[in-house]
């Protein structure tokens, strides 16, 4: 009876692991993305609320992050813990500059942490980055875990993709697509 125990215990440890993507100082941030590791849950009402969210035991691991336009609000759930030396600042870019609203709800330790605005329909002097893709940053402390519950709601296609970048490369990748249409621009002008 012990053993069987110790083993369902482990099963479960593991399958809460699988599914929370955790930094340490070997983590490679160049082709990180949000997919491998979010939960997603299709509100059909288009009326829950992120209190709802946090009570959800609904989110299903699903590979699709492309959705076509529809009436239903979708929500990701995403956990990072920070496992590495020092404290880690992340930068998270949708890939669809084109979504009407997005809101992330970031809980530290089980705890509400901060609410951030994005999509096409808010303000975009409003936002911590000002740029044509829903990007914010998050401060990541050491040995702090993260839930990340992310609304989507729009008259468009939604795309649940994150890319997760630490600073180097968030400026990196924005610099080169920011050169990128200059020159697209520059050209067709």
């Amino acid at each position: 009876m012990i053993k069987k125990a110790i083993f369902l215990f482990f099963i479960s440890f593991n399958y809460i692991i699988a599914n929370t993507l955790i930094l340490n100082d070997n983590t490679n941030y160049s082709d990180l993305i949000s997919t491998s590791y979010q939960k997603t849950f299709i509100d059909k009402s288009a009326k829950l609320i992120i209190d709802d969210m946090v009570k959800n035991t609904s989110f299903k691991q699903i590979s699709k992050s492309n959705y076509k336009a529809s009436k239903n609000t979708i929500w990701t759930k995403l956990s990072i813990k920070n496992l590495s030396s020092k404290d880690l600042k992340l930068y998270f870019e949708n890939n669809r500059p084109i979504i009407d609203i997005i809101d992330v709800y970031i809980f530290k330790d089980e705890k509400a942490y901060k609410k951030i605005e994005l999509g096409e329909n808010r303000d975009i002097k409003k936002r911590e980055l000002q740029t044509r893709k829903s990007t914010f940053s998050l401060q990541v402390e050491k040995n702090s875990k993260y839930t990340i519950y992310i609304m989507y709601k729009s008259y468009t296609s939604i795309s649940t993709f994150w890319k997760i970048e630490n600073q180097y490369n968030y400026i990196s990748s924005s610099t080169l697509e920011s050169l990128s249409w200059g020159i697209f621009i520059g050209i067709i002008i």
